[in-house]
């Protein structure tokens, strides 16, 4: 029973350490350069969650231009992995991950990664 109770804490320790900084809730400007192009989107965190719409046509690709959950997991107070969760809004979409680290007290920079082609991102918070 007494080993039962100890793996429970450290599993809850552990869920625990993953939740993101509240200071890091808020509306955000993310700017990322991919094929040549410009790209901005607008991503709102709330908790460990909110959403990511970046605003763009392309009749090629129904997922650009949705707005799209995330999933919100910050490891450190520092580095910030935000899923943005394509394949819940449409079949045949492929998710987002976003590798990101604090740069400054309104700043986050890093990578945003995509069936394998990756391209930097700055995020700016409003």
């Amino acid at each position: 029973m007494k080993s039962k109770l100890i793996l429970m804490t450290i599993v809850s320790s552990a869920s625990f350490s993953c939740l993101a900084d509240p200071a890091l809730d808020g509306k955000y400007k993310a700017t990322w350069d991919a094929n040549g192009k410009s790209f901005e989107a607008i991503l709102v965190i709330d908790g460990n969650g909110g959403n990511w719409n970046a605003y763009a046509q392309k009749r090629a690709n129904p997922c650009v231009g949705k707005e799209v959950p995330i999933a919100v997991n910050a490891p450190s107070a520092d580095d910030i992995n935000i899923d943005l969760q394509f394949t819940k809004i449409l079949q045949g979409c492929t998710d987002v991950a976003l590798k990101l680290k604090r740069t400054g007290p309104n700043t986050l920079a890093g990578t945003r990664s995509s069936g394998g082609e990756s391209s930097n991102i700055l995020v700016t918070k409003d």
